[in-house]
Parts: C-alpha cells; structure tokens; sequence
C-alpha cells in the first residue's frame, strides 16, 4: 500500500542485516502490537517496487563504481517524504531494502527506537551464502527479467533486489560479493551502533536467540505468556519457497510461450491453406 501521507507513528527501525532473522522480528513485533511491520514480504511488487527502483538509483546510481561506493554513505536527497510515499502505514520497519537505507531512515525518523538484530558472523554468511546469493546471480532472473518487459510474466521483482545487494555491497560479481560481504556486513552494524550511540538514540542489540526477554524490556512490554518467540523463514524454508517459486513462474512461462507458438503456427497454417486456395 503506497501513500503520500504518515498515517500512523513510526515507532520502530529493525535495521539489522537480512538472515539475522527479520522474519521472525517482524512477526514478533507485531504480536507484540507494532503492526503492521513493513518486511519484504509484505512489500507490493507493483506499488512499491518503481518506487523502491528509483530510490535505489538514487542511492546506487549505475553510472557510479561500486567498488568505491559504500553502504555507510548517507543520500541527503532521499528524504522523509519518500520514505512515506512506501511506508506512511506502517509503525516498524525490517529487513531489505529497508536495512539499505538505514542511515536515510534514521535521519527521516528521529523519534523511532532502534533494533539492531546481530548474528554469529560465520552463520550469517553461510547462510546468506546459500539462500540468497544463489538468487541474486541465477540465469533464470535475467530470463524472467526479460520475459516480463515484452509482457510474457508479471514484474518481478528479482531485479530490483539484485541491484539493491550490488550496489550495497559494493559487488557487481559474484566473486566480488563473496569477498566482500563479511565487510560490509561488519561495517553496517558497526555503523547503525555508533550513529545511534553518538546521537543518543535507544537502541538495542540483540541475537534471534534470546527470545523475548530483551526485545520485550527495550520496549517496556510484557513477555506473551505461553507464545514461543517466532523462527520465521529459515534457511530451509527459504530455499523450498524459492524453488517453488522458480518453478511455478518456469511453469507459466512455458506455458505462455507455448500457447503463443500454438497461435502462430495456427496463423501460418491458416495464412499457407489460404495462398493455396487462392493459386488454386
């Protein structure tokens, strides 16, 4: 839902890297009654995605190398009214490409409290490793990028989150993204922590598993009793959605093509019985 206007407080800024668990914060703060809480998978591909595509120009422009860029620069042109145009309904935000745009988010809300969800770092890049570079660099995004500009798929979304974790970090390869992402991904909590310290922003950091405890006294709420704290989207659910996924949009593509080959050979059939009537 896209909207020009703030129709509710933001109250919370999950800035933490994806795979730290942004799923499960997400539902988390919503039992915890901070909903809605924007996350990628509540993001609306054909609302949201152009204006997500043109602030991630506007923060990662093409024409600027990314191996000199960093995540740690802040856009001053990216500002509040921007940010309401995606976010104006919601009290908290997670994950990508939210986590991006930390250093804008944090200026546009200066009242927001900050969470900064932490993990080991070797379990982080194993599991960034293989559920979402894979699908950064698959050959079958760019097919399906392509098949949706002559009007064969939906838009998808693919392609803007490619550009996103590019230019983030700093990595037009693969072989560049797997050297750098240990850096970067040190270098963006490291940076969310001293901005929030210097600024003296309430800010917590905490790891997935800790449970409610600490989450629930940073916000001055009352642990649910009897609630588990939520495990959303693990690695293996995320690879099994994915290749769902993968298979249901081949699935229509190929059917897609083939009704428009069926169309065309009836065409050329028609049109060949038609010139042999006619010479006969």
């Amino acid at each position: 839902m896209a909207t020009t206007t703030r129709q509710v407080p933001m109250e919370i800024l999950a800035l933490g890297m994806s795979r730290t668990g942004t799923e499960s914060i997400k539902v988390a703060l919503e039992r915890l009654g901070y909903g809605p809480v924007y996350h990628s998978c509540a993001l609306n591909p054909k609302k949201d995605r152009p204006l997500w595509e043109a602030l991630i120009a506007r923060k990662f422009p093409a024409d600027k190398p990314t191996a000199t860029s960093s995540p740690l620069t802040e856009d001053s042109t990216i500002t509040r009214e921007d940010f309401d145009q995606i976010l104006g309904h919601v009290r908290a935000v997670t994950e990508m490409p939210c986590a991006a745009f930390w250093a804008e988010l944090m200026t546009a809300y200066p009242d927001a409290k900050i969470l900064l969800v932490e993990r080991d770092i070797d379990q982080w890049y194993r599991s960034f490793v293989r559920t979402t570079l894979c699908l950064i660099f698959a050959w079958r995004k760019d097919v399906f990028a392509a098949a949706a500009r002559v009007g064969l798929l939906p838009s998808s979304l693919a392609g803007m989150y490619s550009a996103l974790f590019q230019g983030y970090f700093r990595a037009p390869t693969k072989f560049e993204m797997l050297t750098n992402l240990r850096a970067v991904y040190v270098e963006h909590n490291a940076a969310i922590l001293k901005r929030a310290e210097s600024e003296g922003r309430d800010i917590l950091r905490m790891d997935i598993s800790e449970g409610w405890a600490p989450l629930c006294r940073f916000l001055k709420k009352d642990v649910p009793e009897g609630v588990p704290f939520p495990v959303e989207n693990t690695g293996d659910q995320t690879l099994a959605l994915c290749n769902q996924m993968r298979a249901m949009t081949m699935t229509k593509l190929i059917g897609r093509i083939g009704r428009i080959g069926l169309i065309l050979g009836s065409v050329c059939v028609s049109s060949w019985y038609g010139w042999f009537l006619w010479r006969s």
